[in-house]
């Protein structure tokens, strides 16, 4: 039998009061996971509802473990088959990061320009190869010339927040780089 975590048990509370019907959710995850200590997680579930009159379900966790940072992302998705029939699915992807592949933390946040802070992003970059981007149609006076702005920057990995939790993913920030550092050496 695999131990339970505080992911485990702050999921379940999550679950059972917002959507009681995914409590076969934390056990499926602890399948996909490796059994071992987790030093301190982070957990986000976030509900919106689409322009089909579906309520959808993102969740993402971070867990910290003694040579890895995990990542999961679990989305929900709504299938209409007809008025009557709708199929639902979720897609869970669980990656493993190792602690020497991470190269540094950001923290930034969004605020109104009357000092009222929005959210507060934690991004974690990797050094592993490729990079991650996005291009942006340029306008240009010329209707025959199209052109992007390409934006590149190293791999990583983003947990975006409401700001009462920016002292959570500080102390989550200093807790992953103090356990890389202690990793390396």
């Amino acid at each position: 039998m695999t131990q339970r975590h505080a992911w485990d048990f702050e999921l379940t509370g999550a679950l059972a009061a917002h959507r009681p019907t995914l409590d076969w959710l934390p056990d499926h995850l602890a399948e996909l996971l490796p059994d071992e200590p987790v030093a301190l997680h982070l957990l986000s579930l976030a509900s919106d509802l689409c322009d089909a009159g579906h309520i959808h379900l993102d969740i993402v966790m971070w867990l910290l473990g003694a040579d890895h940072l995990h990542s999961v992302i679990v989305s929900e998705e709504h299938f209409d088959r007809g008025p009557e029939s709708v199929d639902t699915t979720f897609e869970t992807t669980v990656s493993a990061h190792p602690l020497d592949t991470i190269v540094g933390t950001q923290l930034s946040s969004a605020s109104h320009p009357d000092g009222t802070q929005l959210d507060v992003s934690l991004a974690v970059m990797l050094n592993t190869p490729g990079h991650t981007g996005h291009a942006d149609p340029v306008s240009i006076e010329d209707p025959d010339v199209f052109s992007y702005a390409v934006a590149i920057q190293p791999t990583s990995l983003s947990f975006t927040v409401g700001p009462e939790r920016t002292g959570e993913l500080s102390s989550f920030a200093s807790a992953l780089l103090a356990a890389r550092n202690g990793f390396a050496g």
